[in-house]
């Protein structure tokens, strides 16, 4: 008899643990605060899936005062605003994913290398038959 309501309670004890594994979480979704605590407006608002990404450039680039969040907690990661970012973010219910990186082009500094066209070769032939006409001439007289 106690084996039995031994396995009872155990059985109970699997069954609610299960049962609370498939609950879904409440999970919390972050955005950036509106307004950083100089009144500029946020103008990049982006979750990558590990921190959130907030630009309030006021008129400059946007990867210059920034804040980042962290997107589990919300709480405030790294203040690049001058100290004006709000301490954490807004529970929103809702994320905003980041934009893919755009491809950057190819460093303008660098030429392109030669390439060889049909005149190209015509006028390398001739300077090379000039040259060895001459130097046969050359021969000839010594």
């Amino acid at each position: 008899m106690k084996n039995s309501s031994i396995q009872d309670a155990a059985r109970s004890t699997v069954s609610l643990a299960l049962a609370a594994l498939m609950l879904p979480s409440a999970a919390h979704a972050f955005s950036c605060p509106p307004r950083d605590n100089a009144d500029f407006p946020v103008d990049v608002n982006c979750d990558d899936g590990s921190a959130i990404f907030c630009s309030y450039p006021g008129g400059a680039d946007p990867d210059v005062f920034f804040c980042t969040y962290s997107n589990t907690t919300g709480a405030l990661v790294s203040d690049h605003n001058k100290g004006l970012c709000p301490a954490s973010a807004v529970d929103s219910g809702s994320e905003s994913a980041c934009p893919p990186a755009t491809p950057t082009a190819a460093p303008t500094g660098v030429a392109p290398a030669p390439t060889l066209t049909p005149w190209g070769l015509v006028a390398a032939l001739v300077l090379l038959m000039g040259v060895a006409m001459l130097h046969l001439g050359r021969r000839r007289q010594g």
